[in-house]
């Protein structure tokens, strides 16, 4: 029996948001010592189910900014695509600790059966 596993992000109410100012996401360090921010803002597009987010990375001395364009498909078109495909749905969590998806999750992760190879 193949399996395939893969994970997506779900539509929530805090994906769905626009935002008209930068706002501070995260901070990191490379493995050289070096730190740096993030911040972006996003708009989502209702008529087409797609977001954009704008993420600014400041460094020391420079930043770079990016455009991601992500298209959110709901989850009853998304079983529908699978079965399309020729998968067998086994189970689909919400989280990778394997708990149901609710209105918190942000992630689907969908563990599929090949139906044929």
């Amino acid at each position: 029996m193949v399996f395939f596993i893969f994970d997506t992000i779900r539509q929530t109410a805090d994906e769905l948001k626009t935002t008209t100012q930068d706002e501070h996401w995260h901070d990191f360090t490379l493995l050289d010592g070096e730190k740096f921010q993030i911040y972006g803002k996003q708009s989502y597009n209702e008529k087409n189910s797609q977001i954009l987010y704008k993420t600014k990375r400041i460094f020391t001395g420079y930043e770079t900014i990016t455009e991601t364009k992500l298209l959110f498909t709901d989850l009853n078109d998304l079983k529908k695509l699978i079965a399309k495909s020729g998968l067998d749905i086994i189970r689909i969590y919400g989280d990778f600790s394997r708990n149901p998806i609710n209105e918190n999750n942000s992630k689907i992760i969908c563990l599929c059966k090949i139906k044929k190879i």
